[in-house]
């Protein structure tokens, strides 16, 4: 790297490269990851672990140093410019192995749990009630809180919509015969999709 400040920076040196992948490593092997070992010796391990060696500590809000609570001890060490040590807690690969025979819905429902739809109900309905209270002359149209089946209904014609696709929503419904699609109408009214749509929340 360039000794002056003032020059354009091109780039660390390969000795910069490999002193920083030396340190990372030595960092994974002091909490047990990669494939060194950590030094058991006494006097090599007061030299690997002397101040002029140590890695910075820094904690979640920035560059400050972490304090010596144990608190970020084997979880948020890592030095400037290297990546974050990821510690994974769990096994990884899925939790759940379906049959090969299941549906595609049978997999949807693996993610879109009715606890997960209840919540966007939830969410929805308070939306949609604080859009009445607060403009009620854009909002004049009753609100009926939405099931959870008619949640899958509403979602299940937004995923159809990526597939069958048309110049606008309203064309979904339309009676002309170069354009009707009958399934649409036959699960929902547009006029219940739209406003599902309009107040669609997922969060506050």
């Amino acid at each position: 790297m360039s000794e002056s400040s003032d020059e354009e920076f091109d780039g660390f040196s390969q000795n910069e490269v490999d002193a920083a992948a030396q340190r990372y490593n030595d960092r994974l092997a002091q909490i047990g990851i990669g494939e060194l070992d950590v030094v058991d010796n006494e006097n090599e391990s007061e030299n690997d672990f002397s101040d002029e060696n140590e890695p910075l500590v820094v904690d979640e809000a920035g560059d400050r140093p972490a304090e010596a609570d144990g608190w970020h001890e084997n979880f948020n060490y890592y030095e400037r410019g290297l990546p974050h040590i990821f510690l994974p807690r769990g096994n990884t690969g899925p939790t759940t192995v379906l049959d090969p025979d299941k549906e595609p819905v049978d997999f949807f429902s693996l993610l879109f749990t009715n606890a997960i739809l209840q919540y966007i109900i939830q969410e929805t309905d308070r939306y949609a009630n604080k859009q009445i209270r607060d403009h009620p002359d854009e909002n004049k149209s009753p609100w009926v809180t939405p099931t959870v089946e008619e949640m899958k209904a509403f979602l299940g014609l937004c995923f159809l919509m990526g597939i069958n696709v048309k110049p606008d929503i309203k064309s979904y419904w339309s009676t002309d015969v170069m354009l009707e699609t009958p399934y649409f109408s036959k699960v929902m009214k547009r006029d219940r999709y739209m406003q599902i749509m309009r107040y669609i929340h997922f969060f506050k």
